[in-house]
């Protein structure tokens, strides 16, 4: 979960900000990450989140985390590359005068 999950939340923030009422609404959507299992896991596995999470297995089983996760990709893998789902909030707001 991260701090945005929550409409209610959104909505609070941005009041406190000055903005008006907003509208949120959830969409999902597909995200093509790579055209390849490796290439994207090869991106995680070096980068933000992914590599965060990495670097808190030993280092003798780093090399089979990693597999893992290209596995688990390999799973959503099509001729369109890695295809994963996502979702998110879309919100719209105004400014009150």
């Amino acid at each position: 979960m991260f701090a945005q999950s929550d409409p209610d939340a959104i909505q609070s923030v941005l009041s406190i900000a000055g903005f008006g009422r907003c509208d949120t609404r959830p969409e999902d959507v597909r995200l093509c990450p790579g055209p390849t299992p490796r290439e994207v896991a090869d991106y995680v596995s070096s980068s933000g989140v992914g590599r965060a999470v990495l670097e808190t297995v030993p280092d003798h089983r780093r090399e089979e985390a990693r597999a893992a996760v290209e596995a688990a990709l390999a799973e959503r893998s099509g001729p369109d590359g890695v295809v994963l789902g996502a979702a998110l909030w879309v919100t719209s707001t105004t400014v009150p005068g």
